[in-house]
């Protein structure tokens, strides 16, 4: 009989027998670790056990006695451990008590040094019950999930604000930790007008205009929902040798379309249009509000017409 475990609840059981082991927990364990040299890439070795490196402290209060890891990452490339900590408050070691807090840490081994990434007194929402088993990190993110909160990341390079007060009260919300950054809430607004100009690319064409946000950690929101077509048809008239509608034309040959510049963890934004007959999405302008000096939740207005060539959004975005 083949006998298949897997161990989602991160724990480990001496207390059954393995053929009674309540599902998702293991009776023992050894540390490995897959080799990533080139001479023995591949290579299951044995690897250190735990060893005391610090004692978390927030404030100058050590954590409770009862605060636990409940995932971890190795970054062995960059001799860095990375630990998550649920602490539910309580005494600690010094007889104090502590107050309850999430924390997200690593240690150089190198270095010898300890950094506290994130702070949390509830955005985190840590849990015992929900151990935290998918890492990774890609460049300077460092991406978890514990299948309790949506998937969350960090950039391990930036100073995450710590909780304040009495009681202590988050000064980072969701939106600082989520994967998935929120898109532009509403439709671009778009007025069509004349701009004396004799060309006209949308006397003939149903065009209209979405755009989206780009976020500090070069991360792309979906786009907002696409504004209404930019059409407003001349005054009705019939061409008497083919009985052509020549009303049916745009009256306006540009548009002034307006934009909400999104807060400041928005960095910019670029304003899109496609045609009604394709799927093809063109990028109108990419905007940089550091370098356009462009403040945060207000309004911004460009003016689209046919100056221009315009880039197209790659299909993968």
């Amino acid at each position: 009989m083949k006998l298949i475990r897997s161990f989602e609840k991160g724990y480990m059981n001496k207390s059954f027998n393995n053929r009674i082991l309540p599902k998702g927990e293991y009776s023992d364990a050894t540390n490995v670790a897959v080799s990533s040299d080139d001479q023995a890439i591949g290579l299951v070795e044995e690897a250190d056990g735990n060893e005391r490196l610090s004692a978390l402290e927030f404030n100058g209060v050590r954590a409770s006695l009862f605060a636990e890891c409940i995932g971890a990452f190795s970054d062995d490339a960059q001799e860095t451990i990375y630990w998550f900590v649920h602490d539910p408050g309580g005494v600690n070691a010094d007889g104090a008590t502590a107050p309850a807090l999430d924390y997200i840490l690593s240690y150089n081994i190198v270095e010898l040094r300890l950094v506290y990434h994130v702070v949390s007194a509830s955005v985190l929402n840590f849990s015992l019950d929900h151990r935290i088993n998918g890492v990774d990190k890609i460049d300077d993110l460092l991406f978890f999930t514990d299948n309790l909160n949506p998937p969350r990341k960090i950039n391990v390079n930036r100073n995450y604000a710590f909780p304040t007060g009495s009681p202590l009260a988050d000064v980072i919300t969701q939106d600082d930790v989520n994967v998935i950054v929120k898109p532009p809430a509403c439709s671009p607004t778009v007025v069509p007008f004349d701009n004396g100009a004799e060309e006209n690319f949308i006397e003939d064409k149903f065009i209209c205009f979405a755009y989206r946000y780009r976020y500090q950690d070069g991360e792309y929101s979906a786009l907002s929902a696409f504004s209404e077509v930019a059409f407003d048809a001349r005054k009705f008239e019939l061409e008497g040798g083919n009985y052509d509608n020549i009303g049916m034309l745009n009256k306006y040959n540009s548009a002034r379309v307006t934009v909400d510049t999104g807060p400041s963890r928005v960095i910019g934004f670029d304003v899109v249009f496609k045609l009604s007959d394709s799927t093809v999405i063109n990028v109108i302008e990419r905007i940089d509000k550091n370098k356009s000096l462009i403040a945060d939740d207000v309004d911004y207005t460009l003016t689209f017409d046919n100056s221009k060539i315009y880039t197209v959004l790659p299909a993968g975005e």
